[in-house]
């Protein structure tokens, strides 16, 4: 490993069309690869802030990358243990492609050695059987599905870690997936962010109090802008501060969501019913559920 295994790390960065590896991994692998020293048993030995200054990232983001190339363990009571964290437990989240060459103490530098035969499994496991692994002829059996178009192709299952990336996907609401791309526009490679389970759960009460999406980038506008050191703990004050407001219903495109009981178009009810009013004995046809002006009435 070293210098020398660059050329082989570049012909794998070609092969890897589906992103297994994100570009600022890519960068952290090259350095790592750069400095490694085959005859040091420590691999990359360098200084923490040395490897910070040449890749040009934060700590933060050193270190959420490194747990995703290595194996997610961390040490407790003088022991290494595997992850506990809720997005990477039963998951095969780590690639196990940067290897620690021993404990990493604040302030010393830390032994990391990379697997490129690890790397060139995981992109072989990609497009169909692993490299090593042999498939008898035997084996392989055709099945013909009654009913099914006959340009039919067979395919192997999907790797794991992306099967599981697309089933959340799909559980994800709109919301999530719009201001996941929202901030991928907004914000560097460095500063970009997981939505963790709160930011989810403050976006689907968003929602459901009738807000647009549109409400939820007017809010977030400013999310990149260089000022702003901790842009999650900037859309998490923010999202939280929208809740508390109420929609604004002044434009079609801010109703909120139609219960599906009353008309689409005028948010009125087939029939009158008594509303709060001094004196009493007021009536209204219109929606207490989605009619903006009605919610008002019974939110003043």
């Amino acid at each position: 490993m070293g210098y020398s295994e660059i050329a082989r790390l570049r012909d794998l960065f070609a092969r890897d069309t589906e992103g297994l590896l994100n570009i600022t991994q890519r960068l952290i692998v090259t350095i790592i690869c750069t400095y490694e020293n085959a005859d040091d048993p420590r691999g990359c030995f360098k200084n923490h802030a040395t490897l910070l200054t040449e890749v040009h990232l934060k700590e933060r983001a050193w270190l959420e990358n490194l747990h995703h190339l290595g194996d997610g363990s961390k040490w407790e009571s003088n022991k290494r243990v595997p992850c506990s964290h809720f997005d990477c437990e039963g998951k095969e989240t780590h690639l196990r492609i940067v290897k620690r060459t021993g404990r990493a103490y604040k302030g010393n530098a830390q032994g990391y050695k990379l697997d490129l035969n690890r790397y060139e499994y995981l992109l072989s496991t990609r497009h169909g059987a692993p490299l090593e692994v042999d498939t008898p002829p035997d084996s392989v059996r055709l099945e013909t599905v009654e009913g099914a178009p006959i340009d039919i192709k067979g395919r192997t299952s999907a790797h794991p870690y992306k099967q599981d990336k697309q089933d959340k996907q799909l559980q994800e609401s709109s919301y999530v997936n719009s201001l996941n791309n929202f901030l991928k526009d907004k914000l560097e490679t460095a500063k970009l962010f997981r939505l963790d389970p709160e930011m989810a759960q403050l976006l689907a009460d968003i929602e459901a109090k009738g807000f647009t999406y549109k409400a939820v980038e007017r809010a977030l506008e400013a999310v990149g802008e260089p000022s702003i050191n901790n842009p999650k703990g900037y859309a998490k004050s923010k999202l939280q501060t929208l809740l508390e407001c109420e929609p604004d219903w002044s434009f079609p495109d801010h109703l909120p969501p139609h219960c599906g009981e009353c008309d689409l178009e005028t948010r009125k009810l087939p029939y009158r019913y008594e509303v709060a009013s001094n004196p009493p004995g007021a009536t209204s046809d219109q929606c207490p559920k989605c009619n903006p002006y009605a919610i008002q009435r019974k939110s003043a």
